[in-house]
């Protein structure tokens, strides 16, 4: 095949003139239109051309995606100067190379090879400069073989073409250009700038590489492989939550078991209500279990996957309780005080998803709002809001939850939230940098500070390095990475711990005394209880309900341990607003104030000692609010008992809306 040239050589007489003309004499007049090979454009300063833009140079058009010239022959660069509609202007086009010394450009716009190699020719025209990849080379292409010439591949397959350029006399053109690969119908076969082609439907195309304008074929034939059997893998994928997923893998496979991965499948569950797939990922809907299949016409495999309810933690507030399961958080009970966190002010019988899963790292609920700390340590705050206490101005309810920002550090940025804890009417959360920061009301200095009730957080000073906090009524706690514990705000019935009932409340951490070291604590309205590294209850605070648990219902400034029953021990502790509980064996243990109920017994009076509750539920964790008590049982039971959301001393079963 001969080399079609879009410009052929000009004659060495005519060569010789024009080289001539290019190295006269610097006086010399400019080379007319027939030498320049286009017209010239009259630049008058005063012409209208800006007021006519189909006049106006918007684009270059080149005839070729590269140029190319022979070593020592020349040729004329050539190309289109056209308006933003695309037609043709009688504007001249002039040409500069990146590298003379491979190829030049003579005054009269002609181009000579001057070294084999590339370059970039620079075209303006007007106000418009556009790059020409350009070659010298040894011998023009003529012709292109493509290698393999024929070929079969099965679909999913792949094989690696080979471009060689020859000459007119049939001569491997050695530093011939890379070539550029395509097919006929890349919906069959695809092929990369490295010419390797994959089949993807059956079919046939022709592959085609083009080398200085100058193109080569070669066919390629797509055949389809039967499918023997399809699998899926893993066999016995891991049971999973609602909302949470697990990825399967299927591959169909020939007759000799090979896989063959462009075979594409279908995916399908045999109940979309337990559990949906799509491209072999299961997302679990509701517990129960589905039958996951993939198939390729009348081939199919299938697996069982299951989709379990699980808990992590209950959580009891005022007339409403949460629930941390399979890593999604829902709530339950009253909404009046937007509580719930869902939207609205209505009751919900049953839990109802709130989400912010999975990776939950705390969740508290107070007096009527809650909060939350999600995987990246991010704070959110709902609910009852009339002193700021869920990071909003005081005021309305916030009725989802809505981001609290943390401190800002000395370097940018942000502290992260480990710990948070929803008191009465205020709110306290520790960050990653050991700082305590509350909000909300502040008429004790419940909130750490010398200033007026705020939803602005402030920082607790001492310069305590703490990991957790707990915030009641009128006075809050932390406990410190060395276990010692801290407590602010009134202490006028012993709620700071440290031997004195001030009458002046101070918003300066005090140590506890009594030579105690906590593994966690909690606080309630103005008392408090917590637990030893060893395990040992004990409570300090307001004692008038018995909620000191020592058998006794006067204030105590200090810890006092707990009148426990022979043999028993806690393994759990939980502070309600005047009551608490505890777990020793799952049993479940209370004391303080009885009503409602809330004590898990039929009294008429309050208990100033922990006594099992009367019903026989084991619990794996239990948590105290405002009147009521939840728990969940090995079972994944969930119960309250109290004030509603629980039903008295008996406890009544939390249900799910949805999952």
């Amino acid at each position: 095949m001969m080399m079609k040239h879009a410009f052929r050589p000009l004659p060495t007489l005519l060569l010789t003139l024009l080289l001539a003309a290019g190295c006269g004499q610097s006086d010399s007049p400019p080379p007319s239109t027939a030498d320049t090979g286009g017209p010239d454009v009259e630049e008058d300063a005063g012409s209208d051309v800006d007021a006519q833009p189909d006049r106006v140079v918007a684009d270059i058009v080149f005839p070729s995606d590269t140029f190319v010239v022979q070593l020592d022959t020349i040729l004329r660069p050539e190309a289109q100067a056209v308006n933003a509609s695309g037609e043709e202007l009688e504007v001249r086009v002039s040409f500069e190379s990146s590298d003379p010394e491979v190829m030049e450009i003579s005054s009269a716009g002609i181009a000579v090879g001057r070294a084999p190699g590339a370059v970039t020719l620079t075209a303006r025209a007007g106000d418009v400069q556009k790059d020409w990849p350009a070659r010298v080379v040894s011998a023009p292409v003529a012709s292109v073989d493509v290698v393999p010439a024929n070929y079969t591949l099965q679909l999913g397959e792949a094989v690696e073409y080979v471009a060689v350029a020859r000459d007119a006399g049939d001569v491997v053109i050695e530093d011939a250009g890379e070539p550029t690969w395509t097919t006929t119908d890349m919906g069959v076969a695809s092929i990369d700038a490295r010419g390797i082609a994959r089949a993807l439907s059956v079919g046939t195309v022709e592959v085609v590489a083009t080398i200085d304008g100058i193109e080569g074929r070669a066919t390629l034939t797509v055949v389809d492989a039967p499918v023997d059997a399809v699998a899926i893998s893993p066999r016995n994928p891991a049971a999973i939550y609602p909302l949470g997923s697990v990825t399967l893998e299927a591959m169909a496979l020939d007759e000799l078991g090979d896989p063959m991965p462009w075979v594409e499948l279908s995916w399908a569950s045999s109940d979309t209500s337990v559990a949906t797939v799509e491209d072999g990922v299961i997302t679990g809907v509701a517990p129960g279990t589905a039958t996951i299949s993939a198939s390729v016409g009348d081939l199919h495999d299938e697996v069982e996957v299951e989709v379990i309810f699980s808990v992590q933690e209950v959580l009891a507030g005022e007339g409403a309780g949460c629930v941390i399961s399979g890593e999604q958080l829902y709530c339950f009970g009253e909404g009046s005080q937007g509580q719930l966190g869902v939207g609205d002010l209505d009751d919900r019988g049953a839990a109802v998803r709130l989400g912010y899963g999975p990776g939950l790292r705390d969740v508290s609920l107070g007096g009527g709002h809650g909060c939350l700390i999600n995987a990246a340590g991010e704070l959110y705050c709902w609910g009852r809001n009339d002193y700021g206490q869920a990071g909003d101005s005081a005021g309305d309810p916030v009725l989802v939850p809505s981001q609290i920002l943390g401190a800002r550090l000395s370097g940018g940025g942000r502290a992260a939230f480990v710990s948070v804890s929803a008191g009465e009417e205020h709110t306290c959360a520790v960050d990653d940098q050991g700082d305590i920061h509350c909000w909300g009301r502040n008429d004790a200095r419940q909130a750490g500070h010398a200033g007026a009730s705020t939803h602005v957080i402030q920082k607790v000073g001492g310069g305590h390095d703490f990991v957790l906090v707990a915030a009641g009524s009128r006075h809050s706690c932390g406990v410190t990475s060395d276990d010692f514990a801290y407590c602010w705000g009134a202490g006028d019935r012993g709620q700071l711990g440290d031997g004195t009932t001030p009458t002046t409340p101070s918003e300066v951490p005090k140590f506890i005394d009594g030579g105690y070291t906590f593994a966690y604590l909690e606080a309630g309205e103005d008392f408090s209880c917590g637990l030893s590294p060893s395990g040992l209850p004990v409570c300090w605070g307001a004692g008038d309900r018995g909620q000191i648990g020592n058998g006794a219902t006067a204030d105590v400034n200090v810890p006092r341990t707990l009148a426990l029953p022979l043999g028993s021990g806690l393994t759990a502790l939980t502070v309600g607003r005047d009551h608490a509980c505890g777990l020793s064996a799952g049993q479940a243990l209370c004391w303080g104030a009885f009503d409602g109920g809330r004590l898990g017994r039929e009294l008429s009076a309050d208990q100033s000692n922990p006594q099992a509750a009367s019903f026989a539920q084991r619990f794996v964790q239990i948590d105290a609010g405002d009147g009521l008590t939840c728990g969940w049982t090995e079972a994944l039971e969930i119960f309250c008992w109290g004030q509603a959301p629980g039903a008295g001393a008996t406890p009544a079963a939390v249900v799910f809306d949805d999952y």
